[in-house]
């Protein structure tokens, strides 16, 4: 999994995270979306995060509660995620096993989340 999409992270710019909504967005809930920020993030590729219009209330009110709101806001559990395929779920969690931790992706996932905001 990471070897398929590492072999072509020179050529990535950036990411574009599209998501649904700020808090409990689907996208946060997708193993496979968690695992992209974890290796954009890993090798210092920008993440860009778009929101659709009616998402722009969500936003507002959660930035006018303050920095500890929007960082609750942004949560990723990649143990608890989730994928189409259970083939795909299975081997992105082996593969975070084999070379990191689901703390460390998920540090990692926030972390290039909240810098795209």
């Amino acid at each position: 999994m990471s070897l398929a999409f590492s072999c072509h992270r020179s050529e990535v710019g950036r990411i574009v995270s599209l998501l649904d909504r700020l808090e409990n967005s689907v996208y946060m809930r997708r193993i496979w979306c968690g695992f992209q920020l974890f290796v954009a993030s890993t090798h210092n590729i920008p993440v860009e995060v778009t929101l659709p219009h009616t998402a722009s209330d969500e936003l507002d009110m959660i930035c006018c509660q303050g920095l500890d709101r929007i960082r609750a806001a942004i949560n990723i559990d990649v143990a608890k995620a989730e994928a189409t395929q259970p083939k795909d779920k299975e081997n992105i969690k082996r593969s975070i096993r084999e070379r990191s931790s689901f703390d460390a992706v998920n540090r990692k996932a926030i972390q290039a989340l909240r810098n795209g905001l």
